[in-house]
C-alpha cells in the first residue's frame, strides 16, 4: 500500500489542559521568576490566560481544517503552528524585558526619592 498515512489520538479535555498548563510552565518557567509584585503578576496571568485561550481555539480551527488538507496543507499547518509558537516565546521575552525595565526605573525613582529626601533633612536642619 502507498499514500499518505494518518493516526489519530484522542485524549480527555481535562488531559490536554493539564499537559498544556506543564508545557506552558516548562517553557515560561524562567519568565515567572522575574515578576515581583502581585498586581504584575495577576496583569501577566490574564494576559498569559487570555493568550491560551486563543492558543487552543486556533489549534482547534487548525485541527477542524487538517480534516481537509493533504499532507501539503499538514505541512503548511505545522509551520503555522511553528511561527505561532514562536511568537508566543517571543512576547513572552518582551514581557519580561518590559518588567525588568519597569523595575530599573523604579529603583531610580527610588534612589533619587531617598537623595531628594536627604537633602530636604539638611537643609531643615540648617534651618533649625
Amino acid at each position: 500500500m502507498s499514500g499518505y498515512k494518518r493516526a489519530t489520538v484522542k485524549i480527555s479535555e481535562e488531559e490536554y489542559r493539564r499537559l498544556h498548563q506543564a508545557d506552558m510552565q516548562r517553557r515560561f518557567k524562567e519568565h515567572t521568576k522575574t515578576i515581583k509584585t502581585s498586581a504584575e503578576t495577576a496583569d501577566l496571568t490574564v494576559t498569559l490566560n487570555d493568550i491560551e485561550n486563543r492558543q487552543r481555539r486556533f489549534e482547534q480551527a487548525l485541527s477542524d481544517l487538517d480534516h481537509d488538507f493533504n499532507w501539503i496543507g499538514a505541512e503548511m499547518i505545522q509551520d503555522i503552528l511553528a511561527q505561532n509558537s514562536h511568537c508566543y516565546e517571543n512576547l513572552a521575552t518582551i514581557i519580561a524585558d518590559v518588567n525588568s525595565d519597569t523595575n530599573a526605573s523604579l529603583d531610580h525613582l527610588s534612589q533619587r526619592f531617598t537623595a531628594e529626601i536627604e537633602r530636604e533633612r539638611v537643609q531643615y536642619r540648617q534651618y533649625l
